[in-house]
């Protein structure tokens, strides 16, 4: 204990103190700076707060100004406070966008209206049936609300290691052609899209394809989006996913299934990237809401890639048809009846949106 006292006033010397404050000075008033060129009397390396005591001690003996006690680090501190600001300003930007789960509001005409669902399209692919693709999509027509909404990857898109997937392949200006012109005539029929993995390979200054969605007011968002359809009156919510967790050999739609049950109630639920088809519904046990489920195929009819690893998913249509009536309650089965060939639910829209007026 007495080596202890002796060590402890020999620490709190006037010289010992002096020392200390001017290697401090020395250090800008850098508190951590000094204490790493510091030392303990017994040689032991100093530490921060060792010296911070020291300085206290020394303002109480008059040999540390008013002034020159300060936050330590001041220039760093501000610093910090500058950069917390500027993320704080970020997350602030990125909780007001918000996750996919967050919807999109889309105003569409009064009464029923019919969803075309797209699948996966890959124009630039010479195995992309392309006629039915602009047969389909010029059917679109805001005037007879007969609206679009699109799955993702628009494009094979090839890129980097992919690349010499293009051998073989034609021109793919073409379908960059194709598609600036499909969009120039029904693009403000399309409602939303998301982008497909091929798609976000993009890694230019900025997406071609999202260019084309926003000079046509089509909500795009990458990998899924959210929507709510509101028709003044009555409201259809839609969640669609390129690709939705989860697989099973006895279910294309299993993922879809498995975001129902997981809490995703929407009226619709649309996936694609498997190129794969399949129909079905869910049925909530508490409430008795039923959610439409698809998977929808792709364009893609002939792939080098599917045929070598013998892939035999469904196959129905890579397009299909839902005749929305929102005004009917979620637990009917025909607030959104399906139909696959255009002619039919186009009749079956004429016949309700008559019967309503």
């Amino acid at each position: 204990m007495a080596h202890s006292g002796h060590v402890g006033s020999l620490v709190n010397a006037p010289e010992i103190v002096e020392a200390r404050i001017k290697v401090w000075r020395e250090c800008g008033y850098n508190t951590s700076e000094a204490a790493r060129r510091l030392k303990h009397p017994d040689g032991r390396p100093m530490d921060r707060a060792t010296l911070i005591n020291t300085i206290r001690r020394a303002h109480e003996m008059g040999l540390v100004e008013d002034d020159e006690m300060r936050p330590a680090n001041v220039p760093l501190a501000i610093e910090f406070s500058t950069a917390l600001d500027r993320k704080r300003e970020r997350y602030a930007n990125k909780s007001l966008k918000g996750t996919w789960r967050k919807p999109s509001l889309i105003h569409v005409a009064e009464g029923p209206f019919i969803l075309k669902i797209f699948g996966d399209p890959h124009l630039d692919a010479d195995g992309c049936d392309v006629d039915l693709f602009c047969e389909e999509w010029l059917k679109m027509d805001e005037a007879k609300a007969i609206y679009g909404l699109c799955v993702g990857d628009f494009f094979n898109n090839w890129i980097r290691a992919l690349s010499h997937l293009w051998k073989g392949e034609g021109d793919p200006s073409d379908a960059w052609t194709i598609f600036a012109y499909l969009m120039e005539e029904r693009g403000g029929a399309l409602l939303a899209a998301c982008s497909g993995n091929h798609d976000d390979w993009t890694n230019g200054p900025y997406d071609p394809i999202e260019l084309l969605m926003r000079q046509n007011g089509v909500r795009y968002r990458k990998g899924a989006i959210s929507c709510l359809l509101s028709n003044g009156t009555n409201s259809f919510t839609i969640a669609m996913r390129h690709k939705w967790r989860g697989n099973s050999m006895y279910s294309a739609a299993h993922g879809l299934l498995r975001g129902a049950m997981y809490g995703w109630n929407d009226d619709l639920l649309i996936g694609g990237h498997t190129h794969q088809s399949e129909a079905r519904h869910y049925v909530d046990a508490k409430t008795g809401n039923i959610s439409q489920l698809l998977q929808i195929e792709a364009f893609k009819r002939f792939d080098d890639y599917v045929d070598v690893h013998g892939f035999m998913g469904p196959s129905i249509a890579p397009v299909a048809n839902y005749v929305v009536d929102p005004s009917k309650p979620r637990t009917s089965p025909d607030r959104a009846k399906l139909i696959w060939d255009h002619d039919e639910a186009a009749d079956y829209l004429a016949f309700l949106r008559k019967r309503a007026t």
